[in-house]
């Protein structure tokens, strides 16, 4: 979390993104769980930038999943 903002959309390497995108896809790990995790580490680490940016790539995440459910193929 301390610089998800910065490293989020590189394509090497080990210290981009969250990782989390497979384990979320495949129902084995819920955006709920992980904004959870998030807010504690707030809680002990103070909120920043990048922690905010993350939370507001969740929602985001799932306002694009309902998107793409509700309008199924009309969205191409």
């Amino acid at each position: 979390m301390k610089d998800y903002k910065d490293t989020r959309n590189g394509f090497t390497g080990a210290n981009f993104s969250s990782k989390f995108s497979p384990w979320m896809a495949n129902g084995s790990l819920s955006p709920r769980k992980i904004l959870l995790e998030v807010r504690k580490w707030e809680q002990q680490n103070n909120s920043n930038q990048h922690s905010t940016h993350f939370i507001s790539e969740l929602f985001w995440r799932d306002f694009w999943h309902y998107w793409a459910y509700k309008f199924e193929d009309n969205i191409f």
